[in-house]
């Protein structure tokens, strides 16, 4: 079984946390190698919820038991901020996980329309 067949199982079991999810980094775009670490992108359920650590951990720790293996870094949508992060994450990265189609939709939608905004501002005040 695959790396991503595994994340998709164990997100299976955690359709109670997260709406959807994504592989990013160098697994996801083909240029990962034996020293490679797992990058996991999740957008949790529960937006409201002040403090994320605790399902970023348990996710964290499911992943890395489901995988044999101590890499697997988990960063949660619902705080993140980097848009270039965001954008590259949305870009490049895999689906693993697509509960609501239209949640994803959306918010792939907003990071993309911020994501152009930006590049054309830095564009406009650096020149490149």
């Amino acid at each position: 079984m695959d790396i991503i067949e595994v994340l998709q199982r164990t997100l299976e079991k955690n359709r109670d946390k997260v709406l959807f999810a994504y592989l990013f980094g160098s697994l996801a775009d083909g240029r990962g190698g034996p020293l490679s670490d797992v990058d996991v992108a999740v957008f949790l359920a529960d937006e409201t919820a002040s403090d994320h650590w605790d399902a970023r951990l348990s996710l964290q720790a499911d992943f890395s038991r489901a995988l044999r293996r101590n890499d697997v870094d988990v960063l949660i949508l619902n705080q993140t901020h980097n848009l270039m992060l965001l954008d590259e994450i949305i870009r490049r990265g895999v689906v693993l996980l697509d509960q609501d189609r239209q949640a994803r939709e959306d918010f792939e939608l907003k990071v993309l329309h911020r994501a152009i905004d930006f590049k054309t501002q830095r564009a406009a005040i650096v020149g490149f």
